[in-house]
């Protein structure tokens, strides 16, 4: 017999084992079956179920949570889960001594100026979780925005304000204002620089000339003097009533204003015997010329009581419209008998242009979008023409009317996702009031942020240092939304007045 290594005592151990057991639960030692093999597998089962039983159960547990009440904080906005309805906690309702309760908030601006500016969270609850709690009266305040974006979409600019040609109602031609807040679209647009723009509202009286950023009204349409005259002054100054562009007077009024185009006044008094032409004394209001020489281009001067006066280009063509043109040429000797001060004759203010510009438009044909563009925190408005395009002009819809004798903006154009913050150039010790401009594509409007406009900034979670300094006229052409605050997001939503039942109406 061979001798036997450790394997096989191994064997023979567990087969004698296995004997003995099956003999003392069996009865049989020879038997094939291992006893409480089936046992051993229905535990094994048990086991592995119950514990993907438990897992299942964890899961659906952190999925819907049933009765979880982490939401139970004041600064927490709750989501209800299935219906998207926002609720604030409230620890302590009116009146004093009500157990807790929740606020349903009309909008998600009003939710968040009633949380604290850091801290707070959005937590989406289950119905199941919010059932039978106690609810308060619904809170917020109506027509504030229900989106707002993060720290960077306070948009800085530029803000542009155009006139598109279109149609109103009826059919009939009109010009339409469109405000654009940031950055334009790409297009041919073409800056007029120190060229000028004629430009007439359709259905008023009267021209203006756009020039170096300002409006300068042409004449004056109410004055009964023929040298008043916008078509007469209009010609004086070298241009044509058929260049004038048709703009709208919301684009007109954003322009800042120049001193009116007219006849300039002159001093009044007989002119001193010295002021002499050709041996004659000048008559009061005469124009002369020195005609150019030596390199020297023409000078025009007037005849006044305080002496020759030189004038530029423009004063001597709105002299000219009374006073004719010059019926002597005269030297430069003549005029320098007695110089009179050129400030005694309107400048504008310094604001008009010494030389009729060329007009930017005269040789440009179908028609054409006039476009003045300011940059916060750079000087001065860009005016620019580009041509029309018929299917913007279509898309320019009509803002709810605005208020009476105001020229609103008939379409504005704020990029998806972003807001603007601006205030008014404000005067020397007085606060001018700040604004957010939001919208949602089809309707845009300035709600005011308050008499702590950088509490409330903080509030909404947007950059306290992105107002922006806009003229009145642009902010003008925006229709005024409500005040945001916390103390208005804390009031109760007032429910309007129920209407007439159908059947009352239809007897009246």
């Amino acid at each position: 017999m061979a001798v036997q290594n450790r394997r096989d005592q191994v064997l023979a151990y567990r087969f004698g084992l296995r004997r003995r057991h099956a003999a003392l639960l069996a009865g049989d030692p020879d038997s094939p079956e291992a006893p409480l093999r089936k046992l051993g597998t229905a535990t094994f089962g048990s086991i592995m179920a119950a514990t993907l039983i438990a897992a299942v159960a964890g899961v659906m547990g952190v999925l819907s949570p049933g009765h979880d009440s982490s939401w139970k904080s004041p600064n927490v906005i709750i989501v209800e889960k299935e219906t998207g309805s926002r609720f604030i906690y409230d620890p302590n309702p009116a009146p004093a001594g009500s157990p807790p309760a929740l606020h349903p908030v009309l909008n998600y601006t009003s939710a968040r100026l009633l949380l604290k500016d850091s801290g707070w969270r959005s937590v989406s609850v289950s119905r199941k979780s919010l059932a039978g709690f106690p609810r308060a009266a619904e809170v917020g305040i109506v027509g504030a925005p229900d989106e707002l974006p993060g720290p960077g979409g306070v948009t800085p600019g530029p803000w542009t304000v155009c006139a598109l040609p279109g149609l109103d109602a009826k059919g009939a031609p009109r010009s339409l204002t469109q405000l654009l807040v940031g950055p334009a679209p790409a297009g041919a647009a073409a800056p007029v620089g120190q060229q000028a723009l004629v430009v007439q509202v359709p259905g008023a009286k009267g021209y203006w000339l756009i020039w170096n950023g300002h409006r300068f009204q042409i004449g004056d349409p109410a004055s009964p003097a023929p040298a008043d005259d916008p078509a007469t002054v209009l010609s004086a100054l070298t241009y044509q009533t058929n260049e004038a562009l048709p703009v709208s007077a919301g684009w007109l009024n954003a322009l800042p204003t120049g001193t009116p185009l007219r006849l300039p006044r002159l001093p009044d008094g007989p002119v001193p015997p010295e002021m002499t032409v050709g041996g004659k004394v000048a008559a009061p209001g005469q124009l002369f010329v020195v005609q150019a020489r030596n390199g020297v281009p023409d000078r025009w001067f007037v005849a006044t009581s305080k002496g020759f006066v030189e004038l530029n280009q423009v004063q001597f063509e709105l002299l000219g419209l009374q006073h004719g043109a010059p019926t002597t040429q005269a030297y430069a000797d003549d005029m320098n008998r007695k110089v009179g001060d050129s400030a005694l004759i309107s400048t504008g203010d310094g604001t008009w242009p010494t030389r009729s510009p060329t007009i930017a438009n005269s040789s440009t044909s179908g028609p054409q979008a006039v476009c003045a563009a300011t940059t916060p925190g750079q000087p001065g408005i860009v005016v620019s023409t580009r041509p029309a395009d018929p299917a913007q002009s279509a898309s320019c819809y009509r803002l709810p009317p605005p208020a009476p004798a105001v020229a609103g903006a008939d379409c504005v154009s704020l990029a998806p996702g972003t807001v603007a913050v601006a205030r008014t150039r404000a005067n020397a010790g007085v606060a001018a009031p700040a604004y957010l401009v939001t919208g949602n594509g089809e309707y845009v409007a300035k709600d005011s942020l308050g008499a702590d406009p950088a509490g409330t900034l903080k509030a909404l979670g947007l950059d306290t240092a992105a107002v922006a300094e806009v003229p009145q006229p642009l902010l003008a052409l925006l229709p005024d939304g409500p005040t945001l605050s916390p103390e208005a997001a804390r009031l109760a939503v007032v429910p309007p007045p129920p209407g007439p039942s159908p059947t009352a109406a239809s007897a009246g």
